[in-house]
């Protein structure tokens, strides 16, 4: 529910740090030691509703499996009052890590689903995406 009633929405393109490690510039914005490659603030409640409802899908579609990879090239940053909740999400190895006030919490699984709906909202705003590995 934090995600749907947020007073600011972000989405984020990231590197992840795993391929990033030493390459990362002093000044350059990470999210949570990934390098960011662009970041979208979500204004139209629309599009909001429409990666939340695709984030909550996946999650709930998935069957609890994940690789250890832990890639993650999306992030999420919901803010609503002095509370920020932030996602990692890495689709190749279907995890979600959860940070609240830049606290690790838990995380989830999340199948691939989404991914198209949140490439396509980035891509809308011309945010480069990560490189995949396969």
């Amino acid at each position: 529910m934090f995600l749907k009633t947020s007073q600011q929405f972000t989405l984020y393109s990231l590197e992840p740090k795993t391929e990033v490690i030493g390459k990362i510039a002093p000044g350059e914005e990470t999210f949570h030691r990934n390098k960011v490659l662009g970041k979208m603030p979500i204004t139209d409640p629309k599009v909001k509703a429409e990666l939340v409802n695709a984030l909550y899908q996946g999650i709930a579609e998935s069957d609890g499996s994940a690789s250890a990879c832990f890639n993650p090239r999306h992030g999420i940053r919901a803010v609503k009052g002095w509370r920020t909740i932030d996602l990692e999400i890495c689709f190749e190895c279907s995890g979600v890590a959860f940070w609240e006030n830049d606290k690790a919490t838990n995380g989830a699984t999340i199948t691939h689903t989404p991914q198209k709906v949140f490439d396509q909202v980035l891509k809308s705003g011309k945010i480069p995406l990560g490189k995949r590995r396969h």
